[in-house]
């Protein structure tokens, strides 16, 4: 049996691609396949800590228009996740401080511990 179905797909608007277009521009609903996302805009994450549903993305002439008009209804969007991307950076920053100095406390241990002539 042979049946007839219509299928809608997305096309990246920079390169025509018609595989891994992920990305929509909030502002302006333009599609970007993945290399061309990766060039042509930001992905914004919602979370500190993850991502996922209520992630978002604008591409660069988008972001340029909304930062040069605090008018503009996607302004506070954009800063929102602006901030959320900073404490994303602090996050990491914070975790490898705590790393290095988690990585020097137990070489102190292990140290004295086999000056102890406990190893």
């Amino acid at each position: 049996m042979r049946k007839m179905v219509e299928v809608e797909i997305k096309v990246c608007d920079v390169c025509g691609n018609e595989e891994h277009v992920y990305d929509t521009c909030l502002k302006c609903g333009n599609d970007y396949c993945y290399d061309c996302a990766k060039v042509s805009g930001v992905d914004y994450r919602h979370s500190v800590y993850s991502s996922g549903s209520g992630d978002g993305y604008f591409c660069n002439k988008c972001i340029v228009e909304i930062r040069n008009n605090p008018q503009d209804k996607y302004y506070n969007l954009h800063e929102a996740y602006l901030n959320v991307a900073r404490l994303r950076k602090e996050v990491e920053a914070d975790y490898k401080d705590t790393q290095d100095k988690q990585d020097e406390a137990e070489k102190r241990v292990k140290y004295s511990r086999e000056r102890a002539g406990l190893a």
